[in-house]
């Protein structure tokens, strides 16, 4: 097996690893909604480990295996250190799998034990991640230096600043008792700094590559990267501050540089028709949609009321989760995976015998459903929470942890 193929392969365990967390994420948040989860494994447990699950388990497998294999691809050379990156593939996902069980599992002093052993173990791993990815960008040969590299050097750290921050409000716990919103300050460097950063980043590369569209400013996606990293900075430090002014300020220029954002990528297709869109379009599309969701939902809850309530912090956070993330996950999959494979059984029998095309490695049908599907139960679970339905909301969630556990069994049958 050749350097890029092993390169590939890694790629490949990495989306195996991530699609894992993602059906045992739905399926224990399924059982949360309906009361079972609690009662097995306890609240806090249960909600830590389906947090982190979906988080570290899933969101950032996908990404970091993503990042290996988009980032060479940008710069036209080798992704650095050989074997390194299957060396950061295990000692990551040996710190998430101790930390999902020591959160589900255990109580007490043995818990907080070990979710600093393995939380370390976490830490460790993503900055030798880092190191891959910044030592693969300064060894590019190329003269142009996309603005996607910009997000991706800019999430990696803002992924370590989130980490080292969780694992010392878990170690230091009267350290930061007094600064209330320590955990929510932690939640949003690795939400906003590393996901929404790394997903600004990729759409900036794929979005015109699979529309055949030239991104309509390059200049407005650098102006909000410099907008986005100064808000997420910024409402960082009014979080640990508990600054009210600090928070307001910042999340407003949030909302103006995801607005700029949302803009420069619908301007780009504009006149394009729904139709004649590659499916996985479809999919960073719908999750743009609900990221606009996210934004409105966030601005509402600042208003005094009811609109701050708990039912309102969830439906908005799930609206951020599972509506933009994991829909853009999906449709870069959709497009990555039958790459992927397609390159390692097919590419060298290119000019020697009939090969499939990519797209004929999975269904578009299937996407399609699973696509509608996810709206149907996102959509759903959002209405159940907000008008305090169970049954709604209870019905969406299993409908949608079955969507993703179809979608899983499908990209394993790609990737056999």
């Amino acid at each position: 097996m050749n350097a890029a193929a092993k390169d590939e392969n890694t790629v490949i365990w990495f989306f195996k690893a991530g699609l894992a967390y993602l059906v045992v994420t739905l399926v224990l948040g399924a059982l949360m909604i309906t009361g079972k989860g609690y009662s097995i494994f306890g609240p806090q447990g249960a909600k830590a480990a389906h947090i982190h699950a979906g988080v570290l388990g899933f969101v950032t497998n996908i990404i970091i295996g993503s990042m290996y294999q988009i980032v060479p691809t940008m710069t036209g050379t080798r992704l650095y250190g050989g074997r390194l990156a299957s060396k950061q593939f295990y000692l990551f996902n040996l710190g998430v799998l101790g930390l999902f069980l020591a959160q589900l599992t255990l109580t007490g002093t043995l818990r907080t034990g070990f979710q600093t052993i393995f939380g370390i173990t976490i830490l460790f791993a993503s900055i030798l991640f880092a190191f891959i990815v910044f030592k693969t960008i300064a060894e590019s040969r190329s003269k142009i230096k996309p603005v996607s590299l910009l997000f991706f050097k800019a999430a990696t750290i803002f992924l370590i600043a989130g980490e080292t921050l969780g694992i010392l409000t878990v170690i230091f716990p009267k350290v930061f008792s007094n600064m209330l919103l320590a955990k929510t300050a932690h939640a949003h460097l690795g939400i906003l700094g590393f996901i929404t950063m790394t997903i600004f980043g990729a759409e900036y590369q794929m979005f015109p590559m699979l529309t055949l569209k030239k991104l309509k400013s390059e200049q407005w996606a650098k102006i909000n990267f410099w907008t986005f990293t100064v808000g997420v900075a910024g409402f960082f430090l009014g979080l640990m501050l508990t600054s009210g002014l600090l928070m307001a300020v910042f999340a407003a220029l949030l909302v103006v540089s995801t607005l700029l954002f949302l803009v420069n990528m619908w301007q780009t297709i504009q006149g394009v028709k729904w139709a004649g869109l590659d499916v996985s379009v479809k999919y960073l599309l719908a999750g743009q949609g609900f990221l606009f969701l996210t934004v409105g939902a966030g601005m509402l809850m600042t208003l005094p009321g009811r609109l701050s309530t708990y039912s309102w912090v969830w439906t908005h956070t799930h609206l951020g989760l599972l509506g933009f993330v994991l829909l853009t996950i999906i449709g870069a999959m959709y497009h990555l995976v039958p790459m992927l494979v397609w390159m390692e059984k097919y590419g060298p029998k290119m000019g020697k015998e009939k090969v499939p095309n990519i797209q004929d490695l999975f269904s578009k049908r299937l996407a399609h459903i699973i696509l509608y599907a996810s709206l149907i139960s996102i959509l759903g679970m959002a209405s159940g929470m907000l008008l305090g339905n169970p049954v709604v909301l209870q019905a969406s969630g299993i409908t949608m942890a079955a969507t993703a556990t179809v979608f899983t069994i499908d990209m394993f049958r790609v990737m056999k």
